[in-house]
């Protein structure tokens, strides 16, 4: 049986010019009297509905989407917000997103705007761009910025692979003939060159990086947010990394065992977003009128809105109610599930007495379903790798220093305290121990500290 024999679906609430045929989703517009479609696969109705309604406010901007990738004339910004959509996982769209637009950038600095614009030279410079190099391209001198640090070998890999499955899907839609970044090959680091980049904190160091991130913490302009110097403990002492930490909630800790089990969970995010005073009188307007079942908002009315509201996603934005509007205390009550698991494995995180104290103090005052808590009752959402480079300012810590390297302190922590490897492994959640190693290597020191217990064992048999 053929496609063709199968006619297109939609129902009266999907978004204008959304179809489906099958399992397959497409939108259609006519454009004077002629019928132009695009056909978007097998997706999930949410994420057909996202880009429907990108779509329409490109089409109420005056700007055909479908004639635009037609002309081969889409920015790689636009096929990247396109793409990004189709992964689920909220982080990797996060991780996928920063690639792309440190990319969209070094296109900006040398004038670059479309796919086509891109060539395997201008590939190859970006790469190097983002390893510190200076790089001079169509005759003009490009340089990292001051505050740009080198990207190590890893990130300059990972890079490489995301550009490189966006462009693949430039060539799919046979925007661009060839794939830039399809030569462009970047080996493996050695464990020795990941290494080489690690930071673990010394006793002295953590000490004076927290004292630091109580300072940054008082400059800082909300109130009622988590507090780096808290986060900054906590990942010290539970080796958790950055993800996990922010999307902890109080169901995961386990007090009578003292474990903090990291799984996949389903979380329900509640926000209170302060309605600001430019949105009031528009908000007001539409709740005199409006049913408190009915939706709050309409897509025309996002062009109002605009990035007024602190919601940024549009099916966000359309699924309010005025159930949700307490124009007594100018506040939006926001309301949203995602889905997330940890960025490897799952497990039991075991708890020192000064982690329980510390959830416990933090225990005691929250409001939140998470205990690194935005202000507004929501996951937590600072800046904490700015956060943490003003600390270590601060602190006077040399060197560069991530947040991962507060994972790397818990690790070479319990190895200096004679901790076996296989322990390490399990607390820090590897899937093998070669992932240990390089958090906490072996030494010689230690074989022949304990290659006399061997001598013990044979002198008692023989």
């Amino acid at each position: 049986m053929t496609d063709k024999k199968f006619k297109d679906y939609r129902k009266d609430e999907w978004p204008k010019g959304l179809y489906r045929r099958i399992h397959s989703y497409r939108f259609r517009r006519v454009i004077k009297k002629k019928r132009y479609f695009e056909v978007w696969g097998e997706l999930t109705y949410n994420q057909a509905a996202l880009r429907a309604e990108d779509y329409n406010h490109d089409i109420r901007q005056g700007i055909d989407p479908i004639h635009k990738k037609k002309t081969n004339s889409m920015s790689v910004r636009a096929l990247a917000s396109s793409w990004l959509m189709s992964k689920e996982e909220e982080s990797t769209q996060q991780r996928y997103r920063a690639v792309t637009d440190n990319f969209v950038e070094f296109m900006k600095l040398n004038g670059l705007g479309r796919i086509t614009d891109v060539t395997e030279e201008s590939a190859k410079s970006y790469i190097n761009y983002r390893g510190g190099a200076e790089v001079v391209l169509n005759d003009s001198l490009i340089v990292a910025g001051k505050d740009r640090k080198e990207a190590s070998k890893t990130t300059r890999r990972f890079e490489r692979g995301v550009l490189h499955q966006l462009f693949e899907i430039a060539v799919d839609n046979k925007i661009i003939a060839t794939n830039p970044f399809r030569k462009i090959i970047i080996k493996r680091p050695k464990n020795d060159e990941v290494k080489a980049g690690h930071h673990p904190l010394t006793i002295d160091e953590e000490v004076s990086l927290i004292a630091a991130a109580e300072k940054v913490d008082n400059s800082s302009k909300s109130r009622g947010n988590a507090h780096l110097a808290d986060i900054v403990k906590f990942m010290c002492w539970t080796g958790c990394r950055e993800g996990e930490v922010c999307n902890l909630v109080w169901d995961d800790i386990y007090w009578e065992d003292g474990i903090i089990l990291l799984e996949k969970k389903n979380i329900t995010e509640t926000r209170t977003i302060p309605i600001p005073d430019v949105l009031r009188r528009f908000i007001a307007k539409k709740c005199r009128k409006g049913n408190p079942e009915s939706l709050l908002f309409s897509e025309k009315d996002l062009d109002i809105v605009g990035r007024k509201l602190e919601i940024r996603a549009k099916s966000d934005l359309l699924a309010l109610k005025f159930s949700d509007v307490d124009m007594n205390n100018t506040t939006i009550t926001h309301a949203t599930t995602y889905g997330w698991k940890p960025k490897q494995t799952c497990g039991e995180v075991p708890m020192c007495v000064n982690v329980q104290d510390l959830l416990a103090r933090l225990k005691s005052h929250s409001t939140s379903n998470y205990i690194f808590a935005h202000h507004d009752g929501g996951r937590c959402r600072l800046k904490l790798l700015r956060l943490l480079k003003k600390a270590q300012a601060i602190a006077g810590i040399k060197g560069r220093l991530r947040l991962h390297d507060l994972r790397h302190t818990f690790a070479v922590r319990l190895r200096d305290q004679g901790v076996p490897l296989a322990t390490i492994m399990g607390m820090m959640r590897h899937g093998n121990i070669k992932e240990t190693l390089i958090y906490a290597p072996y030494e010689i020191e230690e074989g022949l500290m304990h290659i006399g217990c061997l001598d013990t064992v044979i002198n008692s048999s023989y």
